[in-house]
């Protein structure tokens, strides 16, 4: 399908955008075919560049519903909400724009996480009500069609599901100087590391990430009870003892699986964890060597006190007749010398 590689046209666009916008300080007109759908994703993904409040969870809220829904992305004629396989002979004008877009700031917040204030988590929740027609902000194909139907009044808004579990999607690892910076990374590393949305992609296969959001969030994962413990259509010929402790053992292992994104997280988190406790081992061996010092040198300046006591005139004399000869010499070679 060529995927990843549309998704990189779409970043390299968005970029050159944001470019010549924050370094050049020129205008730039983007338009596609249609005007609502390339349109909407490279200007969306420029302002994530450019403006740090794009990249917060009520900032992306409002760029997606200025650029997006505001300004008539088609999501019945994009999505089929409704309708058949075959359609009804709009089954041309079908693609996953929409899904693309998340897909794009997918790869910025995995390639960037510390610059985002929210995790893929918050994507992922979005992209799971794309096609589940619960939410009116993703019905309909413009901003008159949904008022005629009056779909603010009939339905809850995304937004305000979302914000009920937004502790969900904090990124604990977001850097708060960020607020005040663009984000214009190297477009050769950026376009390199373009990487498949396994969270999205690969969450109904054998090794299933979806258990990474609460159950809430996604209606139409099956309960972890109810998976078979030899995988999907496994039998199991054993008591049923044996069988109920293993779908609980099952059970257990869904429960503590993360989302494929956390594992770079979880990495930085247990690397810093290492490095503190090396700091303190550190600093402990630190204070005791400094004891160790101080309890080698007290014995030491006892007797060299005791000494220059007893015998202080001596020592005196000795190191003056040093530094003497020591002048003597010095006097002798600049003779030599001359």
């Amino acid at each position: 399908t060529k995927w990843l590689g549309i998704t990189r046209n779409v970043l390299n666009n968005a970029w050159h955008t944001a470019a010549y916008v924050h370094f050049h300080r020129l205008p730039v007109m983007v338009h596609c075919s249609h005007g609502w759908d390339r349109t909407s994703q490279v200007c969306a993904l420029a302002q994530i560049f450019l403006d740090p409040y794009f990249r917060t969870q009520r900032g992306f809220a409002t760029l997606v519903e200025k650029d997006f829904m505001s300004f008539g992305h088609p999501f019945h004629t994009r999505c089929g909400h409704g309708e058949s396989r075959g359609g009804d002979g709009n089954g041309s004008q079908r693609c996953p724009i929409f899904l693309q877009f998340l897909d794009a700031v997918y790869q910025l917040v995995n390639q960037y996480p510390s610059q985002f204030a929210f995790t893929s988590r918050f994507l992922l929740a979005i992209s799971d009500h794309i096609y589940s027609c619960r939410f009116g902000n993703l019905l309909c194909d413009s901003e008159m069609e949904r008022t005629k139907a009056q779909i603010p009044n009939r339905t809850t808004c995304l937004w305000t599901f979302l914000e009920r579990y937004q502790q969900e999607f904090v990124n604990v690892g977001y850097d708060t100087e960020a607020v005040h910076t663009v984000l214009m990374p190297p477009l050769p590393s950026l376009l390199r590391r373009v990487t498949l949305w396994s969270d999205y992609f690969c969450r109904f296969g054998p090794k299933s990430y979806a258990v990474c959001l609460r159950k809430e969030l996604v209606p139409f994962v099956l309960p972890s009870s109810v998976i078979p413990v030899g995988g999907r259509g496994g039998g199991h010929t054993g008591n049923d003892e044996e069988l109920q402790r293993r779908q609980q053992t099952r059970a257990q292992q869904l429960e503590d699986t993360f989302c494929a994104s956390d594992e770079q997280s979880a990495t930085v988190h247990r690397l810093m964890n290492e490095m503190n406790r090396l700091k303190e081992e550190v600093h402990l061996q630190t204070q005791e060597i400094k004891l160790l010092r101080e309890r080698l040198v007290e014995p030491n300046t006892g007797a060299a006190v005791a000494s220059s006591s007893s015998d202080d005139d001596g020592v005196t004399n000795e190191e003056e007749l040093k530094a003497n000869d020591f002048v003597e010499i010095v006097k002798k070679d600049a003779d030599g010398d001359k």
